[in-house]
């Protein structure tokens, strides 16, 4: 099976099944497909860059590497000092410690909410489409 690693690697398969359309028609419903297939499965994940947490801040921005919107968090690990320092993921939280907030606020429950700050002590994985 080939790798594509970008969208103009499927054209040569769409021309087949569409002769005479140009690139940007091609470009234009291969993004809507694959869209729609990201939506419908779930299958498009992303571990968010760490975020810092700020002492007594409940609300935090959510932003993807790409560009794409966020459909639902999946996980959401707090951290601590030692956690970062030594690499290790944190503790995850219970769904209901955390609300999602289109387009991209994630506020935390009271219960965890951070006394302290504490540099890169927030990670969250979510769902792109």
């Amino acid at each position: 099976m080939d790798t594509f690693t970008q969208l103009s690697d499927l054209f040569p398969l769409l021309w087949d099944e569409l002769p005479g359309a140009d690139e940007f028609l091609l470009a234009k419903h291969a993004q809507e497909a694959l869209r729609q297939f990201c939506d419908d499965t779930d299958a498009f994940r992303e571990t968010l860059a760490a975020i810092d947490l700020v002492a007594d801040q409940a609300n935090y921005t959510l932003t993807p590497s790409w560009d794409c919107r966020i459909k639902v968090v999946t996980g959401v690990w707090i951290r601590s000092s030692e956690d970062v320092t030594n690499d290790l993921e944190g503790v995850k939280q219970p769904e209901s410690y955390y609300k999602f907030i289109r387009p991209g606020t994630l506020t935390l429950a009271t219960d965890i909410t951070p006394a302290a700050a504490v540099t890169d002590g927030l990670l969250v994985e979510v769902v792109l489409v």
